[in-house]
């Protein structure tokens, strides 16, 4: 089983996407953001052709080992905490298995900077997810910001895909 990229695209704003890939089997997501000044929260969405951004996602995440808190019926897949302040950065890292026929499910783990230097630790996410969607595949994943502030144009999201 050999992974190859299927998409990649930087962006900047509050929603950019990778534009259609061939779809595969299983999925890597890798999510790199940095912040301009306010709130940048990094959120994933996925589709076929098009970005689905209704409410077809639901998630179950911890921060930082605290309790599980769930998000249902929501836009978006949960990424991190925010991210506030220029110059700040996180990162996310998703596995999804995409079958046609069934619920398209995430695991993923991510971290982000809160304040920089070796005095602050890092904020650390674990969250499974899923898109309620059982008749297509993903081809095409977007990064999207509903926070104050916006991604900077080193914002990059990379996906891995086989069979």
């Amino acid at each position: 089983m050999a992974w190859g990229k299927v998409g990649n695209t930087s962006g900047s704003g509050d929603d950019f996407d990778t534009g259609v890939f061939t779809s595969t089997k299983f999925i890597q997501v890798l999510f790199h953001n940095d912040a301009t000044g306010g709130t940048v929260n990094r959120k994933l969405r996925v589709g076929n052709t098009t970005i689905d951004s209704g409410n077809n996602y639901a998630s179950r995440s911890s921060q930082n080992g605290g309790s599980d808190g769930t998000s249902t019926s929501t836009d978006n897949i949960i990424q991190e905490g925010a991210t506030s302040d220029a110059g700040e950065t996180g990162f996310s890292l998703n596995y999804i298995i995409n079958i046609t026929t069934e619920e398209k499910l995430v695991i993923g783990f991510g971290i982000d900077v809160v304040a920089t230097g070796a005095g602050t630790a890092p904020n650390r996410r674990e969250q499974v997810s899923k898109w309620a969607n059982t008749s297509s595949q993903i081809n095409v994943v977007g990064g999207h910001n509903n926070g104050t502030g916006d991604f900077t144009t080193d914002t990059d999201l990379s996906v891995l895909g086989t069979d």
